[in-house]
């Protein structure tokens, strides 16, 4: 009998990118069928801009404009990506304190039109937001406009949510050995079993590391890049923060990519109060103001976390 030996196809990475939600995303997609791969990736890439089309706050029509431009007492109908993103939103506003908070778009513009020059529209944005009220109904997908004045801006939770939303319509491919990235901050993989994990960087003043992921999303915030630029949004103005830069590491690209950016706020022991409160597989990475001090890992065990070896060829994802 003559028999024939089979080679398995040879498994080679493809990448594309998509400007989308204010930003650049990435796709790499590790697969033998480069026009299969390319496919998949210009499916994803079409969903991202559904997904934009419903949370941005600068698309008219878009569920999140019809909230911001309604009157007192009107009842705004969300579509089902919308109600699901803004609930999870609430859901991690209660675990901060208040501290990640989607009701910031008047916050942001007065940012985008003044900067940080102003102190006078950033105080006028928070009494505005402040006397202000919405209504999220509990056993429907709608929102009522109780007092106008707060304006939501799903900002980084959206782009996090829009990649989680792509991971389904991968897994309808049977593409399963991807990395989808929403800027240069905040990355998603999915490894198959068996399978070499995702090499992701961590960049600090003095030290990195290498976490090699498998099934999570990890998303970085920090002074590294653009200084002091975020607001407290409970006291609405700029002031230090309690670290360097901070790592947030999820199932759920949405939650990675709001703890991120709200952490570096706040001081460990709130944080380790809002990581329970999740109750998810949810960690996160502090590297502290002092260069010279240890980097702090809760929730995450920090043997997953290896000093990175300058003499590794290898290349990894990097989050500074």
């Amino acid at each position: 009998m003559l028999q024939y030996k089979t080679t398995p196809p040879m498994i080679q990475e493809f990448k594309s990118t998509h400007a989308a939600m204010a930003t650049e995303f990435t796709l790499i997609i590790r697969h033998s069928d480069e026009a299969y791969a390319r496919g998949a990736s210009q499916a994803v890439w079409n969903e991202v801009d559904r997904i934009e089309d419903l949370l941005s706050r600068f698309k008219e029509g878009s569920d999140i404009y019809c909230v911001n431009h309604s009157t007192a007492g009107a009842t705004v109908p969300l579509r089902e990506e919308t109600d699901m993103c803004l609930r999870l939103a609430i859901r991690i506003m209660q675990a901060t304190s208040g501290v990640f908070d989607v009701g910031v778009g008047a916050l942001s513009e007065a940012l985008e039109k003044s900067g940080l020059e102003s102190p006078a529209a950033l105080k006028d944005a928070l009494e505005k937001k402040g006397k202000s009220s919405l209504v999220l109904h509990e056993d429907s997908p709608h929102i009522t406009v109780l007092e106008p004045g707060m304006k939501l801006d799903l900002g980084a939770i959206g782009k996090g949510f829009a990649v989680d939303w792509t991971q389904s319509l991968l897994g309808d491919y049977e593409i399963d050995y991807y990395l989808l990235s929403s800027g240069g901050s905040s990355v998603l993989v999915n490894v198959p079993e068996g399978k070499e994990p995702w090499k992701i960087r961590l960049v600090g003043d003095k030290k990195h590391y290498i976490f090699k992921a498998s099934q999570c999303s990890i998303s970085a915030s920090g002074t590294g890049v653009n200084g002091f630029h975020i607001v407290d949004p409970k006291k609405g103005k700029l002031e230090s923060y309690p670290h360097k830069r901070s790592w947030a590491i999820s199932q759920s690209a949405a939650v990675s990519d709001a703890l991120a950016t709200a952490v570096l706020l706040m001081d460990e022991p709130s944080i380790k109060r809002a990581l329970l409160a999740l109750d998810e597989k949810t960690g996160v990475v502090l590297e502290p103001n002092d260069p010279d001090n240890d980097w702090i890992f809760l929730s995450h065990p920090e043997d997953a976390f290896v000093p990175e070896d300058p003499n590794d060829p290898e290349s990894a994802w990097v989050l500074k």
